[in-house]
């Protein structure tokens, strides 16, 4: 049996966790990526991460905004 077509790959998705990116999230995911989903606030996180629990794929959402300079040093 062979292994899905994107087995081994991680995939970042920005805007992944609404809408049309959320689509493309689970699409990778559910090809065998590995898929961190990047989204603008903490509510995305917690919608998308109830969304995603309902599906057979696993998204690790990451939530990130460049106005939240201090996060990224």
């Amino acid at each position: 049996m062979q292994g899905k077509l994107l087995d081994g790959k991680v995939a970042l998705v920005t805007g992944g966790m609404k809408g049309i990116g959320l689509a493309i999230s689970e699409d990778l995911a559910a090809h065998g990526a590995h898929v961190a989903a990047c989204g603008r606030s903490m509510n995305a996180v917690d919608e998308f991460t109830a969304t995603v629990e309902q599906g057979m794929v696993t998204i690790d959402p990451l939530p990130c905004n460049r106005h939240w300079k201090d996060t990224y040093r």
